[in-house]
């Protein structure tokens, strides 16, 4: 879980009290999350009509195995060269663009 992550149930329990009109502040205190906590599941239940987040899928991948394959050669061959000289050598050979931050 990242950081204190709520359970299934606790945000379950969160839409509960708020659909039986209990107040943020209160279910807050009862639950003894905070009630910014309290806010955002709420906002969130009300906006998606879920109280549990989207999956985060991450950014997809843009480079196959050939591509590892060739940086692979590429470092054993130029081991000592600066990194922007691999990256340039890597996107002559894949015809791609990246940077030195990537």
């Amino acid at each position: 879980k990242y950081r204190n992550e709520l359970s299934e149930a606790q945000r379950k329990r969160i839409i509960s009290a708020y659909l039986s009109d209990t107040k943020q502040m209160v279910i807050s205190t009862q639950l003894g999350i905070f009630t910014s906590t309290v806010n955002d599941i709420i906002k969130r239940y009300k906006e998606t009509g879920s109280a549990i987040p989207e999956k985060y899928l991450g950014h997809p991948k843009i480079h196959n195995q050939h591509d590892k394959q060739t940086l692979q050669h590429i470092v054993q061959n130029n081991q000592f060269a600066p990194l922007s000289d691999i990256t340039s050598r890597l996107n002559s050979s894949l015809d791609i663009t990246l940077h030195n931050n990537t």
